[in-house]
């Protein structure tokens, strides 16, 4: 299940492994080029920060009147709703949260994986007039990658 949900979504370890053959192949490839730095975390602790900011807003009791009507107007004393109302609401609010890390790593990372492709495909080009025939699985292997990254996040 978790598969499908990050089917398109460029992960923080398919970025570092492909860094790390396109540096291989750059330097393989004698290229003083300087790869684009790696993801700021600060957009991450923006995102964590965000959710206690979201959190210290529900504890003020700005939301609580809605929330004492709906259970004043559909609940009784007894009924479950009391039970499940906060189980519920920490689901949505997770959900919220993984949905907004989601949309942050497919910009994010995504953007990052299409900076270092033009770097692989130089290297490769200078590999190949170089006729590095030892180096050949490591050039077979980034241009899959290439191929791949290209049908799948359209660069």
């Amino acid at each position: 299940m978790f598969k499908f949900l990050f089917k398109d979504v460029a992960t923080r370890k398919m970025l570092v492994n492909f860094r790390e053959l396109t540096s291989y192949l750059m330097k393989e490839a004698g290229m003083d080029d300087e790869l684009p730095g790696l993801v700021d975390k600060i957009a991450f602790i923006k995102m964590i920060a965000g959710m206690f900011l979201f959190i210290l807003v529900m504890r003020t009791g700005i939301f609580g009147l809605p929330v004492k009507y709906f259970l004043g107007k559909f609940a009784q004393e007894n009924s479950v709703v009391f039970l499940i109302f906060p189980f519920i609401s920490l689901s949505l609010f997770l959900v919220f949260f993984f949905l907004l890390y989601r949309i942050w790593s497919k910009k994010v990372l995504t953007r990052k994986l299409g900076e270092l492709i033009p770097f692989a495909e130089r290297a490769i080009a200078s590999l190949k007039v170089a006729g590095r025939d030892d180096l050949e699985e490591d050039i077979e292997d980034a241009e899959f990658l290439i191929e791949d990254y290209k049908d799948r996040f359209g660069f």
